[in-house]
């Protein structure tokens, strides 16, 4: 009587780790959002680099801009 092979060993664990963070990354994406900007094909927000600046380091920025700095920021933001 011939036997049978014994049934393949079941998926390795370098695949099971693999599947369990898709898996975490997927919820967090439900969590924060993007998943459903990634479902309707919008531009997902850039990430944050550092810490904000407040409203008024904005705005003592601006006020303290040389002339120089102020013409290359309005061309940057003309399109031009």
């Amino acid at each position: 009587m011939a036997r049978r092979a014994s049934p393949p060993p079941g998926p390795c664990q370098e695949h099971e780790d693999a599947r369990r963070s898709a898996r975490a990354e997927l919820e967090a994406a439900r969590k924060d959002g993007t998943l459903a900007l990634m479902q309707r094909g919008a531009p997902l927000p850039p990430k944050a680099t550092g810490p904000g600046k407040t409203r008024e380091q904005v705005i003592s920025e601006l006020l303290n801009e040389t002339p120089q700095e102020r013409r290359a920021r309005m061309h940057m933001h003309s399109g031009s």
